[in-house]
């Protein structure tokens, strides 16, 4: 087709276009996402509109009225205050960083100062409770008290047995073993209760968890030990504190001697 043949049509005020199905297709597309009642020339038209607006690069015709050198200074710009941006906000996380890294080494130095006070006046608490009446040397511990219990009443243990007592001392042996000493009455073997009761004596326990609810045993007052015979291997020996009704209550704890 020669050029000004073409120029002829172009020049025209009414062209017609063969609607292919593909075509007509698009259009209907296109038509679709027009309000309610487009016509054919109305999809045609925004079909023109998209085409020929710019997103992200100059239309080929567009000519003098795109300055690349301008839109190329705007993207540095803007790339340049991000870059700025980012540095800034790495800076700002450096510094929190910082920041809370010091608050926790002065946080870490207050517990230490804290954790060695509490020793200290845990160290000064156990010495005021310990007398001289209740020197290691001077304590049976409570396993040579009970066989001893055995020999003065003549009977022996073959289950178990009950003994009250009430707290007296609390001394720290070494680190994490207390020795909490008690005034010990035998009450019962074997569930028979003794008819003529032994006065009480001092027997002294012994238990390796210094945090647990057993040694805090003096605040509680008086407990029920109930000792079960293990075979000649020796006691197990369960703490029961005694309730204001005088009965036992729930335990507390136990050990093994």
């Amino acid at each position: 087709m020669s050029a000004s043949k073409n120029e002829k049509r172009w020049g025209r005020e009414q062209i017609s276009v063969w609607l292919s199905a593909r075509r007509k297709a698009q259009l209907r597309e296109v038509a679709a996402q027009l309000p309610s009642g487009a016509t054919p020339a109305d999809a045609l038209d925004r079909a023109l509109d998209l085409a020929t607006m710019p997103i992200l690069a100059p239309r080929p015709d567009a000519g003098e009225d795109f300055n690349s050198f301008e839109e190329t200074s705007d993207i540095a710009r803007l790339e340049a205050k991000l870059l700025a941006a980012i540095e800034l906000n790495h800076e700002k996380t450096a510094l929190i960083s910082q920041r809370m890294e010091q608050r926790l080494d002065a946080v870490s130095l207050r517990v230490q100062r804290i954790d060695s006070r509490m020793s200290a006046a845990l160290d000064s608490e156990f010495d005021g409770h310990a007398t001289p009446d209740f020197s290691v040397s001077g304590v049976q511990a409570i396993g040579e008290w009970l066989r001893g219990q055995q020999q003065a009443t003549g009977v022996a243990v073959k289950k178990s047995a009950l003994v009250r007592a009430s707290w007296r001392a609390k001394t720290r042996v070494v680190d994490g073993i207390l020795a909490l000493d008690f005034h010990c009455k035998l009450a019962a073997i074997d569930g028979v209760r003794l008819s003529q009761p032994i006065a009480p004596t001092l027997a002294r326990v012994q238990i390796s968890d210094s945090d647990g609810p057993l040694s805090q045993v003096d605040s509680i007052g008086d407990v029920v030990f109930v000792c079960e015979a293990l075979g000649g291997c020796g006691w197990k020996i369960t703490f029961h504190p005694i309730g204001s009704d005088g009965k036992a209550a729930r335990s507390i704890g136990s050990i093994k001697c």
